[in-house]
């Protein structure tokens, strides 16, 4: 596709650079016609999530077993996170009240800052997330290591490979990890589009909120409970008949 080509143009110009080959080249102003076609995405249905937040297990080596990465499928779903955002979490950024988004794990494996001014952000611990981050130690290898990884050394690839057989064992029509964020958006959709959008770490369209609003103390008020019913309403929808 053409966003595809532009992506590999712009992964090349990255490793010119890299490379100290041309330090000259970018793909800034790489344009996608609007007549291009998007391509669909797809997202979790309702007895999808139910059945991603009841069932554990996955097939490795032949055998069925408890998926190593059922806690992280189950957080980026909660929040929405970019699989990189994901990846670049650390026991040190969650503390009593937030989990502060510090850092994201690109393709190449490498820590970056994320992916746009808004990435770094501050997402408040709601009920289900608390739950989760619990389950999560006991994988767990160095308590007094703040910067130890929470889900582990995955990496995209990895993380890819591993939910896409979790879904073939489990019968949930495959989305990406990508699409598991299009999903949160989409359980999420009736809430403030400025919230969403703090939440995603989008980059606001409006100049109003994108250059002269501040974040305040009690923005995020009631949104940890919002999370939680919206992420619930979906998985009690999917119950089985």
């Amino acid at each position: 596709t053409v966003m595809n080509i532009r992506g590999d143009l712009s992964s090349f110009c990255g490793w010119l650079y890299d490379s100290e080959i041309r330090m000259d080249l970018s793909t800034k102003r790489a344009k996608i016609p609007a007549s291009s076609k998007m391509k669909p995405k797809n997202v979790l249905r309702a007895c999808d999530i139910y059945t991603l937040f009841h069932v554990e297990t996955t097939l490795y080596d032949g055998a069925i077993c408890k998926d190593y990465w059922i806690y992280a499928y189950r957080f980026q779903l909660l929040y929405g996170l970019r699989p990189g955002e994901l990846m670049g979490l650390q026991w040190g950024d969650v503390d009593s009240t937030c989990i502060h988004i510090r850092r994201a794990i690109n393709a190449k494996g490498r820590e970056t800052t994320g992916k746009n001014d808004f990435a770094q952000r501050d997402l408040p611990l709601t009920k289900i997330s608390r739950e989760l981050l619990e389950q999560q130690k006991q994988y767990r290898h160095n308590t007094n290591n703040p910067n130890e990884r929470i889900f582990g050394e995955l990496t995209s690839i990895c993380y890819r490979d591993r939910w896409n057989v979790y879904c073939k064992t489990n019968g949930i029509p495959y989305v990406t990890p990508y699409e598991i964020r299009h999903t949160f958006a989409s359980i999420n959709k009736l809430m403030p589009l400025w919230i969403l959008d703090v939440l995603m770490g989008h980059a606001h369209e409006g100049i109003s909120l994108g250059v002269y609003a501040h974040a305040l103390e009690d923005d995020m008020e009631g949104v940890a409970e919002l999370l939680d019913q919206n992420l619930t309403r979906q998985i009690e929808k999917g119950t089985p008949k």
